[in-house]
């Protein structure tokens, strides 16, 4: 493993990460990770998003990329605000995120893929279920309490997004 300081991440890492923690460089590649994709750096998400820390039912899951909210503001799915200080010690800011008590980054990321054998460990390891979205059955979803939680278009309906609304 390489050692490695943030401040130096190009210099000491090449076109890699510099985990701020371990301070050595990581296997992923800067710019490369997604909104709410898992991250150890800031550095390794894409521009204006953050390495953020995140948790699901109070239980810490690590770092993921979230878009910082005073950029320009958030869209659905990703409405809930998550105030935070970045893992790389950016100061505390806004970021676009999912409520963390009902669900997970891994589970909103998994919506509308097929669960076919009824299982929601199909979908995700925490936070997802698998419903029946409009008519078709069998597909990922996550729990929500409003439908800015979901994807554009998509209700919060008993409970989960893309549910009916009774």
């Amino acid at each position: 493993c390489v050692t490695c300081l943030p401040a130096t991440e190009e210099q000491d890492c090449g076109t890699k990460s510099c985990d701020p923690v371990a301070h050595e460089c990581t296997s992923t590649e800067r710019d490369s990770v997604g909104n709410c994709e898992k991250c150890k750096a800031d550095s390794e998400c894409h521009e204006n998003f953050r390495c953020v820390p995140m948790n699901y039912m109070d239980v810490e899951r690590g770092g993921y990329c979230l878009k910082d909210a005073a950029v320009s503001g958030c869209s659905q799915p990703f409405s809930v605000g998550i105030t935070a200080t970045s893992l790389s010690g950016e100061p505390e800011a806004q970021y676009c995120g999912i409520k963390q008590s009902l669900t997970t980054c891994e589970a909103v990321l998994a919506r509308v893929n097929a669960c076919p054998g009824d299982n929601p460990n199909e979908c995700a390891p925490e936070g997802a279920d698998c419903k029946t979205i409009e008519l078709v059955q069998h597909k990922c979803t996550y729990p929500c309490d409003t439908s800015l939680q979901c994807e554009t278009g998509m209700t919060c309906g008993s409970g989960y997004c893309g549910g009916p609304v009774i």
